[in-house]
């Protein structure tokens, strides 16, 4: 069955920028490998997809050179390749930091995204402050209004990917938002753009109705930035959600829970990127 959110923001999104079925036929290889819902600009359709995670792979320049610029050779007749430059002006690429090798693009990651860099002990941690919540989690910045996120292991939902998963609420005027931090500016260099994936559920209890999940792009980690995307109301099962991103230049991922009226409760785990080649 559809379900249909009440924002007409995302009607200024383009369709191939929004939703895994733009991914063709490498969405369509990860069927029949888990229940999944599939994130579309304003409604969210039941569907099959792989939950597995693909780490994203750093592509480190290397190069050999074969004489040092002066030309200069050794005893044993073997020119000293120890210049960073050989005698045809090649440059030796070994610099762990560039980023890009031979035109390949080194991919964009989300730091921390399964929230497991922190300095809480597993417990259930509810309506930390934001400033308490951003002091705790790296490379987790949370600046709701509603200012009482959540961080939880083993309890109120479940848990993904390692011991922690983060809780986002919203009350009828004000709601949790986090921003997470990438590895570097979003770019698409050689790619075709970012798959966005993360699993959700609705958090059930505490009185929560309705909630549907908001993603933006930012380069502020205390302000949402460009709405991109939406999970739609979430169900109770812990679903993966995809969104294809083409944008560029956001230093941040961010997450809030709609502000629609009613009290809504989001369990959010593994939030990643993986870079369309």
């Amino acid at each position: 069955m559809l379900l249909r959110s009440a924002l007409s923001t995302i009607a200024l999104l383009t369709p191939c920028a929004l939703l895994s079925a733009c991914a063709g036929d490498d969405v369509a290889a990860s069927e029949a490998t888990s229940d999944a819902a599939t994130m579309t600009g304003g409604e969210a359709t039941s569907g099959e997809s792989g939950a597995s995670s693909t780490g994203a792979t750093t592509v480190a320049a290397s190069g050999e050179a074969t004489s040092d610029a002066t030309g200069t050779t050794d005893a044993t007749g073997t020119t000293d390749a120890t210049d960073a430059t050989d005698a045809t002006g090649t440059t030796d690429a070994t610099d762990a930091t560039d980023t890009t090798t031979r035109g390949d693009v080194v991919p964009v990651t989300v730091l921390n995204g399964s929230f497991e860099e922190t300095n809480l002990a597993p417990d259930c941690h509810s309506n930390l402050t934001n400033e308490e919540f951003t002091a705790a989690v790296a490379h987790v910045t949370a600046f709701g209004e509603l200012d009482q996120t959540d961080l939880y292991s083993d309890c109120y939902g479940m848990t993904t990917d390692g011991l922690f998963h983060v809780g986002l609420g919203a009350d009828s005027q004000n709601s949790d938002a986090i921003a997470l931090e990438l590895s570097a500016p979003l770019n698409l260099g050689a790619g075709e753009g970012y798959r966005l994936r993360f699993v959700a559920d609705h958090g059930a209890t505490g009185g929560a109705t309705s909630t549907n999940v908001l993603v933006g792009l930012s380069s502020d980690p205390e302000t949402f930035g460009a709405q991109v995307g939406q999970t739609g109301l979430l169900t109770d099962d812990p679903s993966e959600y995809e969104l294809i991103l083409k944008e560029e230049g956001a230093t941040h991922i961010t997450l809030q829970v709609e502000v629609d009226g009613d009290l809504g409760w989001a369990m959010i785990d593994d939030v990643r990127l993986e870079l369309i080649d």
